[in-house]
């Protein structure tokens, strides 16, 4: 029992022991930590800096632009009928007039049968009123009444149609005002969602520049591997938001494709309903011309002559009207063949043998490829730096390497209200027809040369939040940093022209490894990315546009954490 006793004594001392040398141990090191972050505290912070000096500066303008087609279309019937043949596919050459798709035209041979048939009856008639007037006809009272009430029927039915063609012409014209009204808002659904993808796309190559950025710190020790996976999220985050803004884009030109066949659709029933109107029209005024004739025939019967001409007349009014008959259903059988306006390229096939094809519906679709435009977008700021007859570099996504040159041919002459936007479209050859209606692509134009006496990295550039306050910090002989409002002019992909508040030669800051105080004592360095502007002055001097416009860092290490891009 007491040497049991002992070793549990022994044990327990043992580890009391321990517990008080651990307990020391800490203490030592929260106090050596402790010292070493308020040594670090009052160390200058650690800074990259760049030089202020003079640089000619390319001001570009770089917009997002879409190849469209000067001649796109859409060849549908304007009967309804069934698909006998579709004679091309898509890619497809043709040339103006060429039969592209041709419907059966049985059911309108029938019409156009029914129709001679009619016009055969009426000549009938009247050769047999011509040969077989009786001017010796019993029961002229009879006749008389029978007439009279053919007239006020005829009359009657005179009056409904024409009232029943203005009624159908009204419907049609509101349906095309509203289709009208449908294709404004959808074509204003794709301005916006465009925008939205340009921003989702600026947003995306922000996050891909702070990637890059923060990747370069962590490997040099500045920050924790934490923070480059927070960027790798964002960046991915924003190309989530790009895949999503280009959908958005796809679904609104969807929905103005969509808006404008029904556009289409509503204008040809507006031609229809006029002329089945006139048509209706024209037969309802025959009859009741023929009952006239038929009155005063009846009426007439001490002048049986003049009774006689006017019969005649009544019945060659009714050969009239079955003529007008027969030439609208064989111009309705003429419709059947469906041929190309103009010389292209067949870029869509929407209907095959055997279907019903119905007016305003797409068969096949036409695009000349020969030459494109390119459309883009000019923000109002800087549209007075463009010009018909510029010359534009045009880099398409999916063709890597690939620059086309064109001519500025268009600029509308009002902005966009929502926008704030003027379109252009730039004119490209196309002789390969590698471009194709549809390709996004970047437009470079080169609107100005400055000549700055003082221009600094964009990295160097602190914009406030609300844009409007633009600061650098400058580090003096004493390497004391000093934050200086500043004033800002022309830009390109390298730097900023500075139009105060900087002399040549000042040194800025453009990456600082903790936040800055005005007057806060710093540790300068030079490194190729604090060199950037004298690396840039350089590559001015023979410039080769950039596939975008970087946009301005988010970077909190930089020192311009809240900047962006000027417009």
């Amino acid at each position: 029992m007491k040497k049991g006793t002992i070793t549990i004594g022994v044990v327990v001392i043992g580890l009391l022991a321990i517990i008080g040398w651990r307990w020391m141990q800490k203490d030592s090191t929260s106090a050596k930590m402790a010292n070493a972050q308020k040594a670090r505290a009052l160390a200058p912070a650690n800074v990259v800096i760049a030089t202020a000096e003079p640089r000619i500066i390319h001001d570009r303008i770089n917009v997002v632009g879409t190849v469209q087609s000067p001649y796109d279309v859409k060849i549908s019937p304007k009967v309804t009928g069934v698909l006998d043949t579709v004679n091309v596919r898509e890619g497809d050459h043709v040339s103006v007039g060429q039969v592209l798709a041709s419907l059966d035209p049985s059911s309108l041979t029938g019409g156009v049968l029914a129709a001679k048939a009619n016009l055969a009856q009426a000549k009938s008639k009247l050769a047999e009123a011509q040969i077989t007037f009786d001017p010796s006809r019993v029961g002229v009272s009879a006749t008389i009444d029978q007439q009279y009430a053919a007239l006020e029927s005829a009359q009657a039915d005179d009056v409904q149609t024409l009232q029943t063609y203005r009624a159908q012409l009204a419907a049609a014209e509101a349906q095309v005002a509203d289709s009208q009204s449908k294709v404004s808002s959808a074509n204003a659904a794709l301005v916006s969602s465009q925008a939205q993808l340009q921003s989702a796309e600026a947003t995306y190559a922000n996050a891909e520049t702070v990637l890059a950025r923060t990747t370069n710190l962590y490997k040099q020790a500045f920050v924790a591997a934490q923070d480059v996976d927070n960027a790798k999220t964002a960046a991915l985050q924003a190309k989530s938001q790009v895949g999503v803004a280009k959908s958005q884009v796809a679904a609104a030109k969807a929905g103005v494709v969509s808006a404008k066949a029904l556009l289409n659709v509503a204008q040809r029933q507006v031609t229809v309903t006029e002329a089945t109107g006139k048509s209706n029209i024209a037969a309802s005024h025959a009859k009741l011309t023929q009952a006239k004739a038929a009155y005063k025939v009846a009426v007439a019967n001490k002048a049986q002559n003049p009774a006689y001409l006017q019969n005649v007349q009544a019945l060659q009014a009714a050969v009239n009207a079955a003529q007008a008959q027969v030439n609208q259903a064989q111009a309705l059988l003429g419709e059947t063949q469906l041929v190309s306006p103009i010389q292209g390229t067949i870029t869509e096939r929407d209907l095959d043998p055997g279907a019903v094809a119905q007016p305003g519906t797409t068969v096949v679709a036409v695009q000349y490829l020969k030459w494109v435009y390119v459309t883009a977008y000019v923000p109002i700021e800087q549209s007075g730096d463009v010009y018909q007859g510029q010359v534009a570099e045009i880099t398409i996504d999916g063709m890597p390497g690939k620059v086309f040159h064109g001519t500025l041919v268009h600029i509308s002459p009002a902005a966009d209200p929502t926008s704030r936007q003027f379109l252009v479209q730039v004119k490209l050859d196309n002789p390969g027809e590698l471009l194709r209606p549809g390709m996004f692509g970047h437009v470079i134009i080169v609107a100005k040369q400055v000549n700055a006496a003082v221009a600094i990295p964009r990295e160097a550039l602190n914009v406030s939040a609300d844009g409007t306050t633009e600061t650098v910090t400058v580090v003096d002989s004493q390497n004391v940093a000093h934050v200086v409002k500043v004033s800002t002019g022309a830009q390109d992909a390298y730097g900023y022209q500075i139009l105060s508040g900087l002399e040549p030669g000042d040194k800025v800051v453009t990456i600082t490894y903790s936040p800055l105080k005005d007057g806060q004592k710093v540790n300068p360095s030079t490194s190729d990315q604090g060199n950037a502007n004298s690396n840039s002055a350089k590559a001015s001097q023979n410039p080769s546009p950039p596939q975008s416009a970087p946009p301005g860092g988010s970077q909190p290490v930089q020192t311009a954490a809240s900047g962006k891009a000027k417009p």
